[in-house]
C-alpha cells in the first residue's frame, strides 16, 4: 500500500500469476472509500506477481511488478500522474527480459547514500527452485537509465547476456531468491549479501562489495 502526494491510498496485493489486483480510494485519506480498479495501463496485466510501490528520485509514486511466471517473466515499472490520476509506463521497455527462458528475482531498487538506486537479482530458469543462478546487479540515478557498478551503460531490457554478473553461481549452486540483500558499508560502498554452496557443497553466507569498480567477494563463515 502507498499514499500519493494528494493523500489518496493505493493498494495492490494477493497476486501470483493472476490478473492485476489494484484499489484506490475515492477520497483523500479515507480508507473506507477504496474502489476496485484492477487496471493501471491495461497491457501486461494478466499474469502479475510481486507488486511493490516505491518512490522515485523526485519522490514520484512508482509501481513495479513481474509480468509472466516463474522461469518466464519480465519486470515492469509504472509511474503515477497526480494531475490525471492515471498510470503510465516509467520505462518503454521491461527492465529485465527473461527471453522466454527465465526470469529475475529482485532485491531493490534501494536508494543508497551515493544517490543511486541499487538493484540486485538472481535468475531462475524454471519453477524448480534449484535453477537459480548468476547473482546480478545494476544501478540508476533516475530508474530509467541503468548502468553497471563501474558506470558502463546498460541497454534495456537487461538480459542474462547483457547484465552485470556479481557472482556467476551455477544452477544448483545454493543461491535462492529472498536471501539476496543490497546494503552499504561504513564508507557507503554498495554490498550484496547472499548465500551459496562452498567447495564442499555446504551452504555459506557471502558478501560482495564494489571496490574500485570491481566486485570483491568475501565468504563470511566456514
Amino acid at each position: 500500500m502507498a499514499i500519493d502526494d494528494d493523500g489518496y491510498l493505493h493498494l495492490s496485493g494477493n497476486m501470483h500469476v493472476v490478473p492485476l489486483i489494484y484499489f484506490r480510494t475515492a477520497q483523500s485519506l479515507n480508507s473506507s472509500t477504496f474502489v476496485e480498479l484492477n487496471r493501471m495501463i491495461g497491457i501486461d496485466e494478466n499474469r502479475t506477481t510481486y507488486p511493490m510501490f516505491m518512490r522515485g528520485p523526485e519522490n514520484e509514486l512508482i509501481f513495479t511488478y513481474r509480468s509472466g511466471m516463474s522461469g518466464n517473466g519480465n519486470q515492469i515499472y509504472n509511474l503515477y500522474d497526480l494531475k490525471t490520476k492515471t498510470w503510465k509506463r516509467l520505462l518503454d521497455k521491461p527492465l529485465t527480459d527473461g527471453e522466454g527462458k527465465r526470469n529475475a528475482y529482485f532485491d531493490g531498487s534501494i536508494k543508497g547514500p551515493d544517490g543511486y538506486f541499487h538493484l540486485a537479482w538472481v535468475w531462475r530458469e524454471s519453477p524448480d527452485a534449484s535453477t537459480y543462478h548468476d547473482l546480478s546487479y545494476a544501478r540508476s540515478k533516475d530508474l530509467v537509465s541503468w548502468e553497471t557498478g563501474a558506470g558502463r551503460p546498460l541497454i534495456l531490457p537487461m538480459t542474462l547476456e547483457t547484465c552485470e554478473i556479481v557472482d556467476p553461481i551455477p544452477q544448483k549452486g545454493g543461491i535462492i531468491n529472498g536471501n539476496t540483500k543490497v546494503g552499504f558499508d561504513e564508507q557507503g560502498h554498495v554490498t550484496v549479501s547472499y548465500h551459496k554452496n562452498d567447495v564442499n557443497n555446504y551452504t555459506q553466507p557471502w558478501t560482495a562489495r564494489l571496490e574500485n569498480d570491481t566486485w570483491k567477494k568475501y565468504q563470511i563463515t566456514n
